[in-house]
């Protein structure tokens, strides 16, 4: 097996906590997330205070990194196009 493919594998089916958190929300509370996210309008402090606000443990950079596809998430939880 190549190193591609060991970095690849070694990371396939695994989230960040946004992407697992995204997984546990209810419909509607998911898509929300997802559309801020994807909509600059939204700070990031914004989107963090809210997830805490709702008893979510997660840092402020772990929201940034997701929302700029940072994160090893490899699903369509980003928002945006």
């Amino acid at each position: 097996m190549s190193l591609a493919e060991h970095l690849h594998q070694s990371r396939r089916g695994a989230k960040c906590v946004i992407g697992r958190i995204l997984d546990d929300l209810p419909e509607k509370d998911r898509e929300a997330l997802i559309a801020a996210l994807g909509d600059m309008r939204f700070k990031g402090s914004e989107i963090h205070r809210a997830l805490l606000a709702e008893g979510y443990r997660t840092s402020y950079m772990t929201t940034l990194r997701h929302r700029r596809r940072e994160c090893f998430c490899d699903n369509d939880s980003y928002g945006g196009d």
